[in-house]
């Protein structure tokens, strides 16, 4: 069985890494300085603003609203993408505790998540996996994280010659490339979604903030390789992604293969309130999952109407709780100090 497992950003958080753009802006507001006026003005706005910018992507698309040439918006931008690249290299350097053990728990969650399902969709997971003869798991991942925590743990996985027979990790691919010298993708899904329309066909904003249009002209083939996984897959794991609209070519891309090929979707999102439930409430708590996941494939009703019983959803966070997410906020204030120490010897990042 070939299982496409996509991961972002509450998969690093789970690891006990700071990776929230929250746990970013206090480094970059508090301890960056510059004495350019756009890059200052973009600082402004988002400190006075601080609680609705959880999505930096869709604000930054947002925010082109209150600058009228390109090139003052792209040095306000080039900074923050900077200093948001320094920031992540130096979450990257952090230790994670136990690595080994965490490896072995990833490979579990994977090999055996049917025990996480709900009795309703076991049965149904039962009935689709009848039709897949190999039952060796051939994982591919698609990560949105930038970091390379998933590199290290499936490289502590192939330390483990029991799983072998079992799971094997073949493609991990980087949609929005890694914290290297080609540079990060960071910026929103289309022209649509940048607010001053006078910059939105601008063609050095087109390649400095629409992803899919830095990746399809810089021809890296990651666009094609990521779909390529998508339409192999018997099975998509979503875990720690906030199906968020910056990136919605990718979850109408999924949706629509869903509902073309029959394959399954295992939904796992993050859950404030793990409160046990009676039954009533698991079913109305599952359909809102379920609900949630297809309105953000922006399908059209046939479509959607083929995705949705296609959609199982696991509930209460019991997909990868590796017990670490005490450590991030102590694990923030040492990235912090790691990076204030370097700047003030040697005034740079």
């Amino acid at each position: 069985m070939r299982i496409l497992l996509i991961v972002g950003n509450g998969f690093d958080l789970n690891l006990g890494l700071p990776t929230s753009y929250r746990h970013f802006y206090k480094y970059y507001l508090e301890h960056t300085e510059s004495r350019n006026e756009h890059v200052n003005k973009l600082k402004s706005i988002i400190k006075d603003d601080i609680e609705n910018w959880s999505d930096l992507e869709l604000k930054l698309g947002e925010v082109t609203e209150q600058f009228t040439s390109p090139n003052h918006f792209i040095a306000a931008f080039r900074d923050l993408k900077k200093h948001l690249t320094a920031y992540l290299k130096t979450v990257n350097s952090v230790e994670i505790p136990n690595i080994d053990k965490i490896s072995t728990q990833f490979a579990d969650d994977i090999i055996g998540f049917k025990k996480n399902l709900d009795p309703k969709y076991k049965s149904t997971y039962n009935s689709f996996v009848q039709n897949i003869s190999d039952k060796k798991i051939t994982l591919d991942i698609l990560t949105f994280n930038y970091t390379d925590t998933i590199e290290n743990i499936a490289d502590q996985l192939e330390a483990h010659p029991e799983y072998a027979d079992k799971i094997v990790v073949e493609n991990i691919y980087h949609i929005h490339q890694q914290l290297n010298e080609l540079g990060i993708i960071l910026g929103v899904n289309d022209e649509n979604q940048i607010q001053n329309k006078s910059l939105s066909f601008h063609p050095d904003i087109k390649a400095t903030m629409i992803k899919p249009y830095i990746n399809s002209e810089y021809v890296s083939g990651t666009d094609k390789e990521c779909k390529q996984a998508i339409d192999r897959a018997n099975m998509v794991i979503l875990f720690g992604v906030s199906l968020g609209a910056t990136d919605r070519m990718w979850w109408n891309y999924l949706g629509e293969h869903v509902a073309a090929y029959s394959q399954r979707i295992i939904y796992c999102p993050y859950e404030e309130d793990t409160s046990a439930l009676d039954m009533s409430e698991v079913i109305i708590r599952n359909n809102g999952l379920i609900t949630r996941c297809a309105n953000n494939m922006y399908l059209a009703n046939n479509a959607y109407s083929a995705v949705t019983p296609r959609i199982y959803p696991i509930r209460a966070n019991r997909m990868f709780n590796f017990g670490l997410t005490h450590n991030v906020e102590a694990n923030h204030s040492k990235v912090i100090d790691w990076l204030t120490t370097k700047i003030n010897a040697t005034g740079t990042i």
